[in-house]
């Protein structure tokens, strides 16, 4: 007798392509995403779905929606994705377009509602060879962003245990050039030349400052007033999000809608510029700021700018001999991933990737009482997005999860009512 066929599953679709039917938005939405990050889209939607439900119209708008889907998860979900590429992906999803300068505005819009492309108003980071240099120079008599900045990428350095790292690999070399018989590559002469070198003796000495300033008391003090700085900066993007949450909630609200269209039809209009009149009143983010700049103020007391300034441009050097595209070979690993587990450094992708970010959010802090006023409430806006991308919890800020977290309030920030 013969036995009854099995029944026919149906046709799964292959290649990254998505099945029918689905939800154009969410289709869009995912296709773009696979594409950016060079993925199969078929495993983007499985994970898609499994962080905001089955394809739908209404599951692609939680993929736009970053309280439904913030930044933290997506980048849980996507480890392997470089950062950058990544960010650019979750831009997609929450139909934000970056440009290198903003567009014309144009007249007679007919939906108030239609935001041209963004453009941050926040202030650009100065990479590592900029920075260096900025070291050496002090810009006055009172603290400046290179200030904290420098207490920044100290506190970082030690977030990430990263001291005597250049010990560690020099030995590592040589340890493994012994094992294989062979001489030790160039790089290990490289290494302890700047390890005994020590990048904080040029930068003490442009500063006027005696090259054996940074002695292991003063760096020990300098470690100990920084300590708490994450902790700070993220109290006071507290602030920034209830603001924004504000604007928001004005912004969204219909009535408030509605003058917004009136207003766009009779003026040019920028996108942003038609929703001042909605904008919150910004003066308790400007007490916030005001109290965080003088917050910082203790930690360079005495020679604590010149030791914060020596102490960064070491942390630098040290980065740079990790970014190193010969190192991983020159310890015998596959990659630099397979590197940093081989070293036993226990050190976050995330952490390191969010350098930029966390600086640059220290950046737009202490220059945000310099913003004109009315580009101030999209500025604050800018900070706190921007801010909601930083891995908190990675920085040792304890009370928080990603995308959210509560912590003590900043002296002159108790009262976050609005005008």
């Amino acid at each position: 007798m013969a036995k009854p066929k099995a029944p026919v599953a149906p046709e799964v679709a292959v290649s990254g392509e998505i099945p029918a039917p689905a939800s154009a938005k969410w289709t869009d939405k995912v296709k773009a995403f696979a594409e950016t990050c060079e993925l199969e889209a078929a495993d983007v939607e499985a994970k898609f779905v499994g962080l905001v439900g089955k394809a739908s119209d209404k599951a692609a708008d939680r993929l736009g929606n970053e309280k439904l889907s913030p930044y933290e998860d997506l980048s849980a979900l996507f480890p392997d994705v470089p950062k950058a590429v990544l960010r650019e992906a979750v831009n997609g999803l929450r139909d934000i377009q970056v440009t290198a300068a903003p567009v014309a505005t144009h007249e007679g819009a007919s939906d108030g509602a239609e935001e041209a492309p963004f453009v941050s108003l926040l202030p650009t980071v100065p990479d590592d060879t900029n920075l260096l240099a900025s070291l050496g120079t002090f810009q006055g008599a009172q603290i400046d962003p290179i200030d904290v900045i420098a207490a920044m990428r100290v506190k970082l350095m030690q977030q990430l245990s990263l001291s005597d790292i250049e010990s560690r690999i020099a030995d590592a070399i040589e340890e493994r050039a012994v094992n294989a018989g062979e001489q030790c590559p160039p790089i290990w002469d490289e290494i302890e030349m700047q390890r005994k070198r020590f990048a904080h003796a040029e930068v003490l000495k442009a500063l006027g400052k005696p090259g054996d300033l940074i002695s292991a008391a003063r760096k020990k003090e300098l470690l100990a007033r920084v300590s708490d700085i994450f902790e700070r900066v993220h109290d006071y993007k507290l602030v920034l999000d209830a603001y924004r949450e504000e604007y928001d909630r004005r912004t969204n609200n219909p009535a408030h809608m509605m003058t917004a269209i009136t207003q766009a039809l009779g003026r040019a209009s920028s996108g942003r510029g038609r929703r001042l009149s909605e904008a919150p009143s910004p003066n308790n983010v400007v007490a916030a700021t005001e109290a965080l700049i003088q917050s910082f103020n203790a930690m360079f007391a005495g020679n604590g700018r010149a030791v914060a300034r020596g102490m960064a441009a070491d942390a630098i050097a040290t980065k740079a001999i990790l970014d190193r595209t010969d190192l991983p070979a020159a310890l015998g690993a596959a990659s630099r991933v397979q590197m940093i587990k081989d070293l036993k450094l226990g050190v976050e992708s995330d952490l390191i990737n969010a350098e930029k970010d966390i600086q640059q959010f220290i950046l737009g802090a202490m220059q945000l009482l310099q913003v004109p006023t009315n580009q101030l409430p999209d500025y604050i806006v800018d900070l706190s997005e921007l801010g909601c991308v930083i891995p908190w919890p990675r920085l040792g800020v304890r009370g928080t999860v990603p995308g959210n977290g509560a912590a003590r309030p900043l002296p002159g920030a108790g009262n976050r009512s609005f005008g």
